[in-house]
């Protein structure tokens, strides 16, 4: 028994860290937790590896200002150019996260093309952006979604939308996936959330529709709740992650071959 699992810790896989809504503020005080946690993240044996990943499915700032962004990045930086994949969220797009703002979008865009290696750029065109990562014959492709409703009427709250544009993108290119790549889908909003007025995910449906069958890896925050679905709409698993200042524990995957992923909670 320990030797089948000493052969199968040797064999090779790719690792991913999920973390989401890590509201980081102007006020360095107020991202001690966060930050603190990053750096636990960092100490990991697993990021000496270029396979290793840590995945943020949005809200990485409050209110998408400017100071916010640079303490994030500031954060994130010592991760490594290449081992963060990004995904934006409603408070990195506006005040409250209720309000869709163009200038905090571009600057979302701006500060992670700059910083790291994924094209962040594709959410201001309503496209996916799309990292892959190898290791040996072993690929494993991220696919991330801008889930903001670019609204800015109060009453749509919180709300999120994929939109048919970036949908119809996703679509052609999980199709063209090849055959043994892993597809990981990431975006913010919840992807069960399809009746809290305050929350929902407008297209969920259709985003459902749209992954069934050809996502392996499901990951999003948005509700501040954590929670994993084995075994859903085709899929090894749709995991919520809880914001990073309040989780309890964290998660981590580690990938084998689009059937066999390993999801740990591990405890801060």
């Amino acid at each position: 028994m320990k030797e089948d699992r000493v052969d199968k810790d040797q064999r090779e896989a790719i690792t991913l860290f999920h973390v989401s809504d890590l509201h980081f503020h102007q006020n360095k005080k107020e991202n001690k937790t966060v930050t603190k946690r990053l750096q636990a993240l960092k100490s990991r044996e697993e990021f000496k590896r270029s396979t290793t990943k840590l995945v943020v499915t949005g809200d990485i700032t409050d209110d998408g200002g400017i100071d916010q962004y640079k303490n994030a990045i500031t954060a994130l930086r010592q991760f490594g150019k290449e081992h963060v994949f990004v995904v934006p969220g409603n408070h990195d797009y506006g005040a409250l996260g209720n309000f869709y703002m163009p200038r905090c979008a571009q600057r979302f865009a701006d500060r992670f093309d700059r910083e790291f290696t994924q094209d962040c750029e594709v959410y201001l065109h309503n496209l996916p952006s799309v990292m892959t990562v190898k290791c040996g014959g072993l690929k494993v492709m991220l696919f991330g979604l801008d889930s903001n409703l670019e609204t800015e009427d109060p009453f749509d709250f919180a709300c999120g939308q994929i939109g048919n544009a970036q949908l119809k993108a996703l679509n052609t290119m999980l199709k063209r996936a090849p055959d043994e790549a892993v597809r990981v889908v990431c975006l913010h909003h919840h992807c069960f959330e399809h009746t809290d007025p305050f929350i929902r995910l407008k297209d969920a449906e259709k985003l459902a529709a749209t992954l069934f069958a050809r996502a392996d890896l499901v990951l999003f925050g948005h509700k501040h709740q954590q929670q994993v679905w084995l075994n859903r709409l085709g899929a090894v698993a749709y995991v919520a992650s809880d914001a990073l200042f309040q989780a309890e524990q964290f998660f981590k995957m580690t990938i084998y071959n689009r059937r066999e992923i390993r999801i740990e909670k591990i405890d801060w």
